[in-house]
């Protein structure tokens, strides 16, 4: 609700044409950290992003990145024309920090000697007159971005909300990192309980997770392990003596390891290279570490190539991505999936010129549902009205559940046919609660928007004033229900 609050403060702000210019390249900009953010596996990556985005997207003199510490304030990281707290610790009760961390909502001080909130010394030694101090997810704050000013400034609403939207993808990136962690951790210990057992074995190189192959500088090989042989289909004693070219193997094997062999010949440095294979089994990844092997010269005698199935890894990577941007209930897009989507989906229909349809949608008596007949079928009841609305709807569209009852479509190029969407929607509602038997009949009050992406009105305006035509569809019900 603050958010849908924002957006409209700010759409009935005026904005000057330099503002707006601002504003817009800030969220280009931003979308661009986004995505930056999205490839981070590590807090010192997410915080070396930060401290730089949040800087240029406001023009100020310094930013910092502080971390919660039970009850501390850690300034874990910092990007500024002077050093300011790098390193050290306050208790919350006294640093602004602290102050937007517990309040859960960003602080704007134009001069920081008439607040009683700062505390003067820290701020004596350096050249801060002003700041803005946004939350690190405003639910339950992890930390918070501050921006710090060597001349007095008043932060506009714009950049407050640029800052914002800042944190709330650097919470999702952390928690993200989280997620990783522990599925590398789980790897990790999988790994080393294999590589325990297999110390155990009395051949340890037919025996390792690995394909393991050595050549020489001729290119042909002088040791193969059992799994190469049997990942090949080629016996070992075809194997020895013969190049890659000569085994015939899948160029797309060959000219892989030709090339990276060749490479740490030339150099003397070990290479790792990633490729796809195809096999009987379907297609499968594999990283190949190619390390020299000197002789007692220094030169290269022999390269040793070892390979790893990382399929299972490519596969989280992907999952991880996946589970990012959509609901786990419906299999629909989440919020964040939404408008990532949307945006790319919004640029391609300014491009056609089509004119496209926001649709909001919010899932009538779901609480009455989970009061009498429990928390399952209101979950079934969430699930059946996700796949009407995708059945509903085209294949292009954006359909996506924003949470808890609240559902959001995109239809793109809808032309003429704006008006025939709600009429569509109560079809397939009547249909539904025709056809199937549950203990429950769906209703959907619901808000559409026509609107040209030519306008370029960002899609949280669009969303809010989407948002408040469902509400107005809602109270005509319940007026119609008491008349």
């Amino acid at each position: 609700m603050a958010t849908r609050q924002a957006v409209r403060q700010i759409a009935d702000r005026r904005i000057s044409p330099k503002e707006t210019r601002r504003y817009y390249r800030g969220m280009e900009q931003l979308v661009t950290v986004v995505q930056e953010l999205s490839l981070a596996r590590n807090l010192d990556a997410v915080m070396a992003i930060v401290k730089q985005a949040a800087r240029e997207l406001t023009g100020a003199d310094g930013a910092t990145f502080v971390l919660r510490d039970r009850n501390m304030c850690y300034y874990a990281e910092e990007n500024a024309i002077a050093p300011l707290w790098k390193g050290q610790r306050f208790p919350m009760n006294i640093c602004i920090g602290g102050w937007t961390m517990l309040n859960r909502q960003p602080v704007q001080i134009e001069d920081i000697y008439a607040d009683t909130r700062i505390p003067y010394q820290a701020y004596q030694s350096t050249f801060v007159k002003s700041l803005v101090m946004v939350p690190i997810r405003t639910l339950d704050p992890i930390g918070a971005i501050g921006n710090y000013w060597a001349k007095r400034h008043q932060p506009s609403p714009e950049e407050v909300k640029l800052l914002q939207a800042l944190a709330d993808t650097t919470a999702v990136a952390l928690e993200n990192i989280q997620v990783y962690a522990e599925l590398e951790q789980r790897v990790v210990e999988r790994t080393a309980e294999l590589q325990t057992a297999y110390k155990e074995l009395a051949t340890l190189a037919d025996n390792v997770p690995a394909l393991v192959a050595r050549v020489d500088r001729n290119l042909r090989h002088i040791f193969v392990n059992q799994p190469l042989t049997e990942v090949c289909g080629i016996p070992k004693d075809e194997f020895l003596g013969k190049t890659f070219r000569e085994l015939k193997l899948s160029p797309q094997v060959w000219e892989v390891w030709e090339s990276g062999v060749c490479q740490v010949f030339a150099v003397g440095i070990p290479k790792e290279v990633e490729f796809p294979f195809v096999s009987r089994d379907g297609v499968r990844y594999y990283c190949t570490r190619f390390v020299p092997e000197f002789d007692a010269n220094g030169s290269v005698e022999t390269v040793l190539g070892v390979t790893y199935d990382i399929t299972e890894s490519k596969q989280t990577e992907e999952e991880i991505r996946r589970l990012s941007l959509t609901d786990d209930m419906t299999g629909l897009h989440n919020r964040r999936g939404f408008f990532l989507l949307s945006e790319q989906q919004l640029k391609v229909a300014c491009r056609a010129h089509s004119f496209c349809a926001l649709i909001f949608v919010d899932l009538d008596g779901l609480k009455k549902i989970n009061d009498t007949l429990g928390h399952d079928l209101g979950s079934a009841m969430i699930v059946d009205a996700a796949q009407l609305l995708k059945s509903t709807f085209r294949e292009a569209d954006v359909v996506a559940r924003l949470g808890g009852d609240e559902f959001i479509i995109l239809a793109l190029n809808c032309g003429d046919s704006c008006h025939a969407i709600e009429p569509r929607i109560i079809t397939k509602i009547d249909e539904f609660n025709r056809q199937e038997k549950r203990p429950y009949k769906l209703s959907m009050s619901v808000g559409i928007l026509p609107f040209d992406p030519q306008t370029r009105e960002s899609m949280e305006s669009l969303v809010a004033r989407t948002d408040a035509l469902m509400y107005e569809d809602k109270r005509a019900k319940r007026q119609c229900l008491l008349s």
